[in-house]
């Protein structure tokens, strides 16, 4: 699971870096143009980036200039793009011959991935100016530090299970410039193949009502699609994102709705955007980001943060909170 992530330079957020906590279950909202979809947006130009690499992800969204925030353009300030995640898994593995040998057993918890990226010249090809891996691997009690590092041209693999040794140096290849380390040198680092596929199966919705609605034949490898195609076939997920579910619901499905959330995420991270003050009504302030354009920057905060917020809700639901002004994201 994402328990924080940090957004710099990226689309509407600005510097320095935005950073929000994250939890099982978790509904932004906000107004129109508040953010809310970039949120989801730099996880989507994250995973393409691991599917395929940065150029690429960088085209999906129209080029340098769709990706870079106009504002810090404008202003030429050299601000790399910076995403940043933290993630808690507890992945146990063996690299011996006899995977149940007890001093052979380990696990592999706590990864922080940091990518830099150059996208000031809106003509010239993007370049990753840094990327990190750190994760924790815990063998016979012991933890033990686990870097992947990159800078320049080299890409330096610290990692105490590897066969090779502790470290590593590993070129970057000069036809693959913007291909991510996490990728390019994951066989040499068990932290990287790790979060490479957790990234890998990521899935990102936005469901069109029309479609969801259609009946489909059973398949055995049938898979939820991004418009809510085959809706019935929904599968476990390290990250589900769903933009403004609430369409064409009507609205005394809203705690069914948020009850279905709410058990989704017992197996899988759910990240919802809505407008729905029917929605907040019920959930906690802790599952609730609320998205503002504060200067023309993005800024989130948790709903939970929000002074009196206990109190307030003696009086208000959420949904009528946030409806009033009373806790931001204005609607």
């Amino acid at each position: 699971m994402i328990t924080q992530l940090k957004i710099e330079g990226f689309k509407s957020f600005g510097s320095p870096e935005e950073t929000i906590d994250l939890g099982p279950l978790n509904f932004v909202v906000g107004a129109n143009a508040s953010g809310k979809t970039n949120l989801l947006s730099a996880l989507r130009f994250l995973q393409n980036a691991v599917l395929h690499d940065v150029s690429y992800a960088v085209s999906e969204m129209g080029g340098n200039a769709e990706v870079r925030n106009k504002r810090l353009r404008q202003r030429r300030e050299p601000k790399p793009v910076r995403l940043s995640l933290k993630l808690e898994k507890e992945v146990p593995f063996s690299m011996a011959e006899d995977p149940d040998a007890e001093d052979n057993l380990s696990v592999v918890r706590s990864f922080e991935y940091k990518l830099d990226l150059d996208l000031r010249s809106d003509d010239r090809t993007p370049s990753i100016e840094k990327e990190s891996l750190e994760a924790k691997l815990v063998r016979n009690g012991k933890t033990h530090n686990m870097r992947l590092l990159r800078s320049g041209e080299e890409v330096l693999v610290i990692d105490p299970t590897s066969g090779n040794g502790a470290h590593q140096t590993v070129p970057v290849p000069e036809q693959e410039p913007t291909r991510l380390a996490l990728v390019g040198v994951g066989f040499f680092s068990v932290p990287a193949t790790i979060l490479r596929e957790d990234i890998r199966c990521w899935r990102f919705h936005s469901f069109i009502p029309s479609v969801a609605r259609q009946p489909y034949r059973e398949e055995p490898d049938a898979t939820l699609g991004p418009a809510g195609e085959k809706l019935a076939a929904i599968q476990s997920s390290p990250l589900i994102t769903i933009e403004e579910p609430e369409n064409g619901l009507h609205p005394h499905l809203a705690e069914s709705l948020v009850e279905i959330l709410r058990s989704a995420s017992e197996g899988s991270q759910v990240i919802v955007t809505t407008h729905s003050p029917t929605l907040l009504d019920h959930l906690e302030p802790q599952e609730v980001i609320l998205c503002d354009k504060t200067d023309g920057f993005t800024r989130l905060k948790r709903a939970s943060s929000v002074v009196d917020i206990d109190r307030l809700r003696e009086h208000f639901s959420l949904g009528e909170l946030w409806s009033q002004g009373a806790v931001g994201a204005v609607p």
